[in-house]
């Protein structure tokens, strides 16, 4: 077991891809004069709304409105090794067009991949709407509070199980003989459980970048507000929407973004709320696309386990 670690560690690579893969090409620096002249593109609206701020009830609203929304959910199962290159500091010169190219016109982005990277989003797609969800600071940060205790991607050592089969995978390079050889229901896009400690490093930063520390505490709310006011500061007063969804009111938010509402419900649905993070979680989807594997690097260190009383 000590050798395969060893191993998982020294000669396993994590990411297909490079940092260039998503990295501005030779001499196309931003033009931010040239994107504001431009269509906004396909992303057409920026949710900014830290987590816990409604963002999931704000992603189910939007999609009965007809518009594409990309959540933590998605951004990871489709630009993760983009989002862990960029949290890392691994990206000199993102290019937000070309990671985001292949979501259709009327694409959202949410939840905290856009506060993140709100920066660079805002220069990219200057003409996009920007939608700020917020949140009362005691109501919010006891949400937080609760969401990290459900989440055990904060901390390796409540799941010491999955690591170490995540590092016997890794050494055996599980995934592609079980891809290979065609074993059904494997994750086919990252992350897979080889990237388990990648994940759990990107959950961590997530927090560590807004907020100095991935554990809540009192100074949280603080970092909040202080993003808050960048938002606030740095899009024009008719590009931004700001919206309360504790006691915000559909009419005047699909009023504001210009869009017809026959679809849309008539209050916010409660989406997401701490008693659901178990069940409703990245975390879940990730252990259940991952179950097949899971077992399959199970009976994996059973083999290992087994083969010194066999060779005796």
């Amino acid at each position: 077991l000590a050798a395969t670690l060893l191993v998982s560690e020294r000669f396993y690579a994590p990411f297909d891809d490079l940092p260039d893969d998503w990295g501005m090409r030779e001499g196309g620096a931003l033009d931010r004069e040239a994107a504001i002249r431009d269509a906004h593109g396909n992303i057409e609206l920026l949710v900014a709304g830290v987590s816990r701020t409604g963002t999931t009830s704000m992603k189910l609203v939007l999609g009965s409105l007809g518009f594409t929304t990309v959540h933590f959910k998605e951004m990871l199962d489709n630009h993760f090794e983009f989002f862990y290159a960029y949290l890392h500091g691994m990206l000199r010169e993102p290019d937000m067009r070309r990671v985001f190219a292949r979501w259709p016109a009327g694409t959202v982005l949410l939840d905290c991949p856009v506060p993140l990277m709100f920066q660079d989003l805002f220069a990219s797609f200057p003409r996009a709407k920007v939608l700020l969800t917020t949140r009362l600071d005691e109501t919010w940060l006891a949400s937080y509070e609760k969401y990290y205790a459900a989440t055990f991607l904060y901390r390796w050592t409540d799941r010491l199980d999955l690591l170490l089969v995540s590092y016997i995978s890794r050494a055996l390079r599980l995934h592609t003989l079980l891809r290979v050889l065609g074993v059904r229901g494997v994750r086919t896009t990252k992350p897979t459980l080889e990237q388990l400690p990648d994940l759990i490093s990107l959950y961590r930063k997530t927090d560590e970048l807004l907020y100095g520390s991935h554990v809540p505490n009192a100074f949280w709310p603080a970092k909040a507000r202080h993003y808050q006011d960048l938002v606030r500061r740095t899009v024009p007063q008719d590009q931004l929407v700001e919206v309360d969804v504790s006691n915000g009111s559909i009419d005047l938010l699909i009023s504001r973004l210009g869009v017809n509402g026959s679809g849309s419900p008539v209050e916010f649905p409660r989406a997401f709320r701490s008693k659901d993070v178990a069940a409703q979680s990245y975390q879940a989807h990730w252990l259940e696309t991952n179950h097949r594997h899971i077992l399959c690097a199970w009976g994996a260190v059973a083999v290992l386990m087994s083969l010194p009383m066999t060779l005796w």
